[in-house]
């Protein structure tokens, strides 16, 4: 990447660019799921204002004036997690994640399509484990996976007064 990342809390002035980006990534991503091919921008940018917006937590990625990828979240869900088409594979996602890691405590839930082998590898990648099956709610219909990532705190024991080291897991418990 010839000009720096930088990652920043969603302003109103994000949103078209923001929703063409997430639209195009929907569109490319989830090719098997009919109503991500139907919708329109128009429609991906109203659902993204009713059902995205007043429910989670936006940080944005950019590089140069141009916006590059998102995460939206709520108090324990990975709602969102996209980065433009012609940026992916480039650490972006990576980026966003690990700044979600170090600004809150987590655990942290998130469900993608069982047919999303690129988010599948993406998350076991970065630690998360599958905890749960189903089938996402309509419009899609798809069959998805749950996954999760908890909090571990590392040698608890210290006693030179500084913070034990924090590592991020599955939970065995819940493992499948």
């Amino acid at each position: 990447m010839d000009t720096e990342l930088v990652i920043r809390p969603f302003v109103d002035s994000d949103l078209e660019e923001l929703t063409e980006v997430w639209h195009n990534v929907n569109r490319s991503a989830y090719s098997y799921v009919v109503a991500h091919q139907q919708y329109t921008l128009n429609e991906a940018r109203a659902f993204f204002r009713s059902s995205v917006l007043p429910f989670n937590l936006l940080w944005v990625a950019s590089l140069g004036t141009s916006i590059v990828g998102f995460i939206a979240v709520d108090a324990t869900h990975i709602n969102q997690l996209a980065v433009d088409v012609n940026y992916q594979h480039r650490g972006i996602g990576s980026a966003l994640l690990r700044h979600l890691l170090a600004m809150t405590e987590g655990p942290w839930r998130l469900f993608t399509f069982q047919r999303n082998e690129s988010a599948r590898r993406f998350y076991e990648k970065h630690g998360f484990c599958v905890v749960g099956f189903g089938v996402s709610p309509a419009p899609e219909n798809e069959p998805d996976v749950e996954f999760l990532l908890e909090r571990s705190f590392c040698r608890p024991d210290r006693t030179d007064g500084r913070q034990p080291s924090v590592l991020w897991r599955c939970t065995r418990r819940e493992r499948l």
